[in-house]
């Protein structure tokens, strides 16, 4: 009896470490590669790991249920409220913990990949041509404007700026609206409070031969 007892014993002990080694295992896999989705706030309840573009959600069981989500480091994804990317979306980096905070609780529909560290995945805009993407926030956070082309005026964006990408070209941003006072970039900028431009961006174009006026 008492032989049989310890040799039940160590077996439930083994068990138990073997689940808990499992489960570490399960969570560090989790937001690894791509994008992590989860249906509860605070990265909780029903989730799953998407590698690749999702133009509908619905098949894979989450539109309009995701409200936290976790982006491999390197890699930025874009997010919808419609099928097949149609707007309104926005860019997305890092963890978001509670969708609740930037309206988009409940209404993703389609994701896909705008820029990674490597290995597959779609490019925004269509067909790889240059752009340069600027956020409300530091640290490529808040909401965004992609710009292709030259934009002499930001509009409602102008002077609300604070940190930028590029995913293509040498680009010239300006304090100025019509191209006055400009910098030339040539590569992301999580804050632009380093180059003085902190809220205070009004106009972008492609940088001319030469650069930049400084």
């Amino acid at each position: 009896m008492i032989v049989r007892s310890t040799v039940v014993m160590a077996a439930a002990l083994w068990m138990s470490a073997a689940g808990a080694i499992g489960g570490q295992g399960q969570q560090r896999q989790m937001g690894g590669i791509g994008i992590t989705v989860y249906d509860d706030i605070g990265f909780r309840g029903e989730n799953a790991t998407f590698r690749s573009d999702q133009r509908d959600l619905g098949p894979a069981g989450f539109s309009g249920r995701i409200s936290s989500f976790q982006v491999a480091p390197g890699e930025v994804w874009e997010v919808c409220a419609n099928t097949d990317y149609r707007p309104p979306c926005q860019v997305f980096s890092g963890t978001e913990s509670d969708l609740r905070r930037r309206n988009w609780n409940d209404r993703i529909a389609s994701l896909r990949r705008v820029r990674n560290g490597g290995g597959g995945g779609g490019q925004y805009p269509p067909g790889g041509r240059q752009s340069l993407t600027l956020y409300s926030d530091d640290r490529f956070r808040g909401s965004t404007r992609i710009i292709t082309g030259s934009t002499s005026s930001l509009g409602s964006f102008n002077d609300k700026a604070q940190s930028l990408r590029i995913t293509g070209g040498v680009w010239e941003v300006c304090e100025d609206i019509d191209f006055g006072k400009c910098r030339t970039v040539d590569r992301d900028m999580s804050s632009l409070g380093a180059l003085g431009l902190d809220k205070r961006i009004s106009s972008v174009r492609p940088a001319r031969r030469g650069g930049g006026d400084r």
